[in-house]
């Protein structure tokens, strides 16, 4: 998956015909030979290093800004692949697995999926855990979620999920309803009904 990251680089006081030179930022999302294109809407040129993970102990990239003007705000963009994938296990509160609940996932405060404008985003599918609990999204940017976990068309809770972690482990408080007792509802349920049924036609005949 490609996707580019927008950044809204932004001097936003200081004395008048004067510019900023040189600006650098780190981003630790993004690996540098993750890196397809750069460019600046302003056409200016956009250095991006690597940064040393000797030195710093992180890895990521040096984004280097050439100028910015006071007042200005010059977009960046960094085209990059993903390739990191999103494990989650949903539990219930004895931790065995919950079948069919739903999530919506959050990536910097807003609602994960395709940029449209800065207040609206294009959803991804909704996702539904499977007969393990289990949900799993690839082609992810590297970082940390919020997901909202919904259960039978209730809001259940909110968690922190991250790309770092091998599995995100969530437990919830839904009980637990083994499914011997739900079927024994159901067979008893269905007695009943049956029971009434005769008795109704019974009453009728006398």
């Amino acid at each position: 998956s490609i996707r580019e990251r927008i950044y809204l680089c932004n001097l936003i006081s200081g004395p008048r015909h004067i510019y900023l030179k040189n600006i650098m930022f780190y981003e630790s999302a993004i690996y540098f030979e993750e890196v397809l294109d750069s460019y600046s809407l302003f056409d200016r040129y956009v250095e991006i290093n690597e940064l040393n993970s000797s030195i710093s102990g992180y890895k990521g990239l040096n984004v280097t800004v050439p100028y910015l003007y006071v007042g200005e705000t010059s977009p960046l963009l960094i085209k990059y692949s993903t390739f990191q994938r999103l494990k989650i296990i949903i539990t219930d509160d004895i931790k065995m697995p919950l079948v069919g609940a739903k999530i919506e996932v959050f990536h910097f405060g807003a609602i994960y999926g395709t940029y449209i404008s800065n207040t609206t985003s294009q959803p991804i599918s909704p996702s539904r855990s499977d007969e393990n609990g289990q949900i799993i999204l690839d082609n992810v940017p590297r970082g940390n979620y919020t997901i909202r976990i919904f259960w039978q068309g209730s809001f259940v809770e909110e968690a922190s999920i991250s790309t770092y972690n091998e599995i995100n482990y969530i437990r919830t408080s839904i009980p637990h309803s083994p499914l011997w007792v739900i079927i024994f509802g159901v067979i008893t349920g269905s007695i009943l009904i049956i029971g009434a049924i005769f008795y109704q036609k019974y009453k009728k005949l006398r």
